[in-house]
């Protein structure tokens, strides 16, 4: 009998992502979300965090201890981030986190990779919001301007300046 080992491993990798989604599934059933206000209180720790706003998961990210990234630490960036936009206000987000213990952050990306796979945030997929782009991101090399993301169009910087400068690169700052 020939089994193929891609097959195998395929099952097994869709086993585990699930039994992981489950879990973190029932971590966070248990877990009150918090006000973003209250980001002072996120553990000083690695882990996987989660933003919702209006109750709405839109964004999953990680502090794997990279240059000292904490959970509160990211979550400051995030109040930073939304507290200087237009259309959204501080008040509409809240956060639920889990603490991974183990310091191997390939191990707590991929926990990440895994979850946004399954939850599909919108800020996630959009880009904009995190450190990386999204999937949906776009970049026109031809026209030099630079490019906007959707998140950067839903919710303009309250900086004027900033919102001249979109402008005089031909790109609205409205939606």
């Amino acid at each position: 009998m020939i089994i193929e080992l891609s097959s195998v491993c395929n099952s097994i990798i869709e086993t585990n992502e699930k039994i992981i989604c489950d879990q973190f599934l029932i971590s966070l059933t248990d877990t009150i979300s918090t006000s973003l206000n209250l980001f002072h209180q996120a553990p000083n720790k690695n882990g996987i965090y989660f933003l919702y706003w209006n109750d709405i998961l839109v964004y999953i990210g990680k502090s794997s201890g990279i240059k000292g990234s904490t959970i509160c630490g990211r979550l400051k960036s995030a109040y930073n981030k939304i507290n200087s936009r237009q259309n959204i206000s501080i008040n509409e987000m809240k956060w639920k986190c889990v603490i991974i213990e183990n310091k191997n952050q390939k191990w707590i990306d991929t926990i990440e990779q895994i979850l946004i796979t399954y939850f599909d945030p919108e800020w996630n997929r959009i880009g904009g919001f995190g450190y990386r782009g999204g999937k949906d991101d776009y970049h026109n090399k031809n026209d030099k301007k630079e490019y906007r993301r959707k998140w950067d169009l839903m919710f303009p910087p309250k900086n004027l300046k900033i919102n001249r400068l979109f402008e005089a690169c031909g790109q609205s700052v409205q939606s």
